[in-house]
């Protein structure tokens, strides 16, 4: 059985797919690393630009290994400040 994840999408990849948020149709057990790639299979234009991304699920940053089990997460790219 399929699993749907809406992915927000950060404003340097919403430049690149026209869009705020893309629709995936994933397997259950997806980690960041398997969501990655299935928005650059889904989404070829996207695939240079996501090497630095973090996912982020419920105001937090989700580890490698975690599984993504929510239904909305985003892909962002981390920010330095002052």
């Amino acid at each position: 059985m399929l699993q749907t994840v809406r992915v927000r999408v950060g404003p340097t990849l919403q430049q690149a797919v026209g869009r705020v948020y893309v629709t995936l149709e994933v397997s259950p057990g997806l980690t960041p690393k398997g969501l990655r790639s299935a928005v650059a299979q889904q989404y070829p234009e996207l695939a240079l630009l996501l090497g630095s991304t973090l996912v982020v699920a419920e105001g937090r940053v989700l580890g490698e290994t975690e599984v993504v089990t929510q239904d909305e997460v985003a892909l962002l790219h981390p920010v330095a400040g002052g």
